[in-house]
């Protein structure tokens, strides 16, 4: 996947050569730029929580196969995920009941710790990223001598996204100085719900479509 830059940019968790520090130190330039050239802009967080135990089972086999992961090995992991039986290990040791997959009561993904979990999700983020509109409203960051424009989306780390659009309203000499900054506020503001929403519809549809 990193390879054949398969990968969006904008995720820096679970990544070979990535940091955590990196995102954050974007997010921090994002909102210094903003700040210096008195930019109009709006931001969001989003924790997809508990991720690792949202993941759809049946999308993720489709999407390794897409990819070119041999059926016998996808076979193996499915019917890993069907028949395995779960203990739960406290202070007080392992318990002797376990719980496992149902028809009726499903288990979904490998689960919180387990060590394909990051890959997985590494997959299902990049399905969300993708299935964003192509005009979907980004941050747009211009250098002082105009040679160099930047669009940004956001950053991310596994489950983590910072998510970052800058208004679209031009200045209009004809009103005054109040009405125009309200106006570019409220560009700000409605473009950075249209990309919360897409980003939403798309992680609801990843992670928990098929549990109804």
């Amino acid at each position: 996947m990193e390879d054949k830059a398969f990968l969006p940019e904008m995720q820096h968790g679970s990544r070979d050569g990535k940091q955590c520090i990196s995102a954050v130190l974007n997010k921090q330039l994002s909102h210094d730029i903003v700040c210096h050239q008195k930019i109009t802009a709006a931001f969001i967080e989003n924790d997809a929580i508990g991720c690792y135990d949202r993941m759809v089972n049946n999308l993720l086999l489709l999407e390794l196969r897409r990819l070119g992961v041999p059926l016998p090995t996808i076979l193996a992991l499915a019917l890993t995920w069907d028949n395995a039986a779960h203990h739960i290990k406290t202070q007080y040791g392992v318990s002797s009941q376990t719980y496992q997959n149902t028809s009726t009561t499903p288990l979904f993904s490998p689960g919180q710790g387990s060590t394909l979990g990051p890959f997985l999700w590494l997959l299902l983020f990049t399905l969300i990223v993708d299935s964003l509109c192509p005009s979907s409203p980004q941050a747009t960051f211009i250098s002082v001598d105009r040679s160099l424009i930047v669009h940004d989306t956001g950053e991310a780390f596994v489950d983590d996204s910072f998510l970052c659009v800058t208004s679209n309203h031009s200045y209009d000499s004809t009103k005054s100085v109040e009405l125009n900054y309200r106006q570019a506020e409220l560009s700000a503001v409605q473009r950075l719900q249209e990309l919360a929403q897409q980003w939403e519809k798309t992680s609801i549809f990843y992670r928990w479509h098929y549990l109804s």
